[in-house]
């Protein structure tokens, strides 16, 4: 897939909570494990040429979320965009105290070409 010419990002991927700054989660529930949930974002084979940035992940309002991301970015090239190729945010979890909760990012024979 090819992701050219675009005036923004060419892949924005924006992750929100129900939790903000007027409502926030109790200790209890942050402890609780059964609210961790994995999410795999997969790229394979793509070709970001010429856009105001290549892929933006934000994380908006989910430090207290406790999702996981794990980023698989496999054979892509990111050339000539302007703001970067690749910029993602990875949010605190709150579990950290056990291995079983920890983000991942693969990156695998892609090329990062003239990218500011």
């Amino acid at each position: 897939m090819t992701f050219d010419s675009n005036k923004y990002e060419a892949l924005y991927v924006p992750s929100f909570s129900k939790y903000n700054v007027l409502y926030l989660p109790t200790f209890e529930e942050l402890q609780r494990t059964l609210r961790v949930a994995e999410i795999t974002y997969e790229m394979e084979a793509c070709y970001f040429v010429n856009n105001g940035l290549g892929v933006v992940s934000e994380s908006i309002t989910v430090e207290f979320s406790n999702n996981v991301w794990i980023w698989r970015v496999d054979g892509n090239r990111f050339e000539r965009n302007l703001g970067g190729g690749f910029e993602i945010e990875l949010p605190r979890v709150n579990l950290m105290f056990t291995d079983l909760y920890n983000h991942s990012v693969n990156i695998n024979s892609s090329i990062f070409e003239v990218c500011f």
